[in-house]
């Protein structure tokens, strides 16, 4: 509280500046009229005077600069209170105008913060008011006014002392109110820091959640690889194995000829030839193996890490869809690419890789479940400095409800079979933040749904 009440006057202290402010520029300009009205009426003498007002007034500037408010106001509000004084006194004497003039100056005092201040005002304009009537009336003195005696002025007198009253009643209560507000005003701005540092620190907790949703993505698509390593490889190792054991069938049995010296040249002839192709398949399935451990590695790395570098966007894509190749064959569905053959990008592969897996997956899950015949083709091709890529499968399609909601984190129709929701937020991040592109989903349903990604060739030209 102590806190809200040091910041509150501080709030307070800077509005009383820019009022003692307004009100300064607000004379001058008033002073300013008066003087060109005057010297417009050749009053040379009056014209002086105003402006040798403004300039006496220079000073209520500086201090209002200075934060010196009260004193400012003061020495602003006696010497409009003198300066009107001695144009009563000296010409028309009292007329209605008092009742206007001076109670501003007594409603502006008990603004600015000084009640005393306000209260000498008073006093000494009714005591001027009043003098002025009684010496006109003794014909002491004798102004233009015809209204200028005792009785006209305790009748402005007393209205005076009610308008005084009702304005300090008035101030009263804009001071109490104002207060009210600058404190309210504090306390809301402080609710509204604590709820901002609170929103900041869950938006980073999101974030985090994301990052390690990301990792866990990660490591799911690995562990497919891992399944898509073991499948493929198993296919030319295990002929690489049939074909090794049978050569070495066949040269036990040319040893045993060779021992009892019963070979002969056809029989030579058919070992070499038994040899030569064994060891022609095993090399050529050795090196498909080795190919595919190689393209596995690439997409591995890749996957574990977000670094950009340049590839071959064709071959690249091959290796993944070969790494999901088991999925892809037990769903019965097809796949085709069509893809520039020589289209180098400079991007994120990992990121790559794992929309690619993601869209794939998600398209055996969802759009195939009643179609095991499907077909999934992912349209590459160049346009300026990005890279369009069309992924669209001829599946169940999308109803319109689901698909606006489709890339919304935890967003499934899988909920009670495994389904996170998770697998076209991931994407879509992906897309836009490690790619600097964007993602549309387009789907009608029992045609199909499609994918259009686009992001710059080189993330150095985004």
């Amino acid at each position: 509280m102590d806190k809200i009440g040091s910041n509150s006057k501080g709030i307070e202290k800077a509005a009383k500046v820019k009022r003692l402010l307004n009100i300064f520029w607000a004379v001058e300009a008033v002073l300013a009229i008066a003087g060109i009205q005057r010297l417009f009426n050749n009053s040379w003498q009056l014209t002086a005077v105003v402006m040798l007002a403004m300039l006496l007034l220079v000073p209520v500037y500086f201090l209002a600069k200075k934060g010196k408010t009260r004193l400012g106001s003061n020495i602003l509000l006696i010497f409009l209170t003198i300066l009107l004084l001695s144009f009563v006194w000296k010409y028309n004497g009292l007329r209605d105008e008092v009742l206007m003039v001076f109670p501003a100056i007594i409603m502006v005092s008990l603004l600015m913060g000084s009640r005393r201040f306000a209260i000498y005002i008073y006093l000494l304009v009714s005591t001027n008011i009043l003098a002025i009537g009684y010496l006109n009336e003794i014909e002491l003195i004798h102004n233009a006014s015809a209204n200028s005696n005792l009785e006209s002025a305790i009748l402005l007198t007393i209205i005076l002392t009610f308008i005084s009253y009702v304005a300090w009643l008035v101030a009263t209560e804009m001071r109490k109110t104002n207060k009210e507000l600058l404190v309210a005003k504090y306390a809301l701005e402080k609710r509204v820091r604590e709820r901002t540092a609170e929103l900041e620190k869950s938006i980073e907790n999101l974030t985090n959640t994301q990052d390690q949703l990301i990792q866990t993505e990660k490591m799911a698509s690995l562990g497919r690889l891992v399944a898509g390593v073991a499948h493929e490889i198993n296919t030319p190792i295990g002929i690489a194995i049939t074909a090794s054991s049978y050569l070495q069938d066949a040269t036990k049995d040319f040893s045993k000829l060779y021992d009892s010296k019963s070979i002969s040249k056809q029989i030579l002839s058919s070992h070499i030839d038994i040899t030569v192709s064994s060891t022609k398949l095993i090399r050529s399935n050795l090196k498909r193996a080795a190919d595919l451990i190689q393209g596995f590695k690439e997409v591995a790395v890749d996957q574990s890490n977000d670094s950009v570098r340049e590839f071959e966007l064709k071959h690249y894509l091959n290796d993944i869809l070969a790494s999901l190749h088991p999925q892809i064959k037990r769903s019965n569905c097809k796949v085709g690419l069509n893809c520039p053959d020589d289209l180098l990008i400079k991007t994120s592969p990992g990121s790559i890789a794992q929309i690619i897996t993601n869209l794939v997956m998600n398209a055996i899950i969802h759009a195939f479940e009643n179609d095991q015949n499907g077909m999934i083709t992912i349209n590459i091709e160049q346009q300026n400095e990005h890279i369009c890529l069309l992924f669209k499968d001829s599946g169940c399609g999308i109803s319109p409800e689901n698909l606006a909601n489709i890339f919304e984190p935890f967003f499934t129709t899988k909920r009670g079979e495994g389904g996170s929701g998770l697998g076209m937020h991931i994407v879509y991040n992906l897309v836009n933040q490690s790619l600097h592109g964007s993602i549309e989903c387009t789907s009608i349903l029992g045609e199909g749904t499609s994918f259009l990604i686009r992001f710059p060739c080189s993330l150095e030209t985004n």
